[in-house]
């Protein structure tokens, strides 16, 4: 019993989604251009996390990337300890028809949460 309400706290303990050294560019007319140059942050459960910056800065992107829309240049997302590589959808709380994604509440993998 011991063994299971450890591995149950190293799960909680856990970072949810882990954004490690990640960078994102396009191929636009055989040139490569960085959109995101090197983001890293961690969201354990229960968290809360906005991202903040000015137009064009990378934060729709980098929601891209972690819901499995994009794939990186660089660096790795961990989505709830699998490694997101597939162009498929790893984050079942994220809508393909918004960028906003609501991991707090399991609810939301059925009902998205969009914001304006």
């Amino acid at each position: 019993m011991g063994d299971d309400a450890t591995a149950a706290r190293a799960r909680d303990d856990a970072a949810l989604l882990v954004v490690d050294r990640v960078a994102i560019g396009y191929r636009r007319q055989g040139r490569y251009l960085p959109a995101v140059g090197e983001a890293s942050f961690q969201v354990r459960r229960g968290e809360k996390v906005m991202l903040l910056g000015p137009s064009g800065c990378g934060k729709s992107t980098i929601l891209k990337a972690v819901a499995g829309f994009l794939r990186p240049s660089a660096g790795r997302i961990v989505v709830d300890g699998r490694e997101a590589r597939s162009r498929a959808p790893t984050a079942p709380w994220c809508s393909r028809s918004s960028t906003s994604c609501s991991p707090g509440a399991p609810s939301s993998a059925t009902s998205p949460t969009r914001c304006g």
